[in-house]
């Protein structure tokens, strides 16, 4: 969707400035690689997961994410239960991609899952968007992709993937519970 390529555009943009600077001449190659090097790696893989989110709205998986948080039978389908699907699945999914790619691509199923569910109060659709947000950004940090931040940490701390998943696996965990 656009949303997507509007995300996409905000991490390659200092990569596509360099580039501009150095083919009007502003700036010579090596400038301009001095002026994003330090977070190079941190721009590559965030524009690797705004492909990956761009890759898994083209094949067609947003509809395997609906059903996961609003299928399943009948006692399934209370608020409460719905709104601990969405929370896990959110600090699931936003520990994979970016948190920000994820409510880009999850707030409009969450609201059509409310919908679908009956759920049309208005206050059920802001407390469920409050625990989607919140919940994102508890999943952005238990691993590396999860956000910007985590990404820097990661890699200036030169951490294994299986250290940064064991230091952050218990603070999550306990975000979780509290944010439920």
């Amino acid at each position: 969707t656009f949303f997507a390529y509007v995300s996409l555009g905000k991490k390659v943009f200092p990569v596509l400035c360099a580039a501009l600077l150095v083919t009007m001449q502003v700036k010579s190659p090596r400038e301009a690689y001095c002026a994003i090097h330090k977070n190079f790696s941190t721009l590559l893989t965030l524009i690797g997961t705004m492909i990956f989110v761009a890759v898994l709205e083209e094949n067609h998986v947003v509809p395997v994410l609906r059903n996961l948080i609003t299928s399943g039978p009948s006692w399934m389908q209370s608020r409460h239960i719905f709104f601990l699907r969405v929370s896990f699945v959110t600090v699931v999914i936003a520990a994979l991609i970016t948190n920000d790619c994820y409510c880009v691509l999850m707030v409009p199923l969450v609201v059509q899952g409310l919908k679908k569910l009956r759920f049309k109060d208005p206050a059920n659709i802001k407390v469920t968007l409050m625990a989607v947000t919140t919940s994102s950004n508890i999943g952005a940090s238990l691993l590396p992709t999860g956000s910007p931040q985590t990404l820097i940490i990661f890699v200036t701390n030169q951490l294994t993937f299986a250290d940064f998943l064991h230091y952050m696996s218990g603070p999550v965990s306990a975000a979780f519970v509290l944010n439920y």
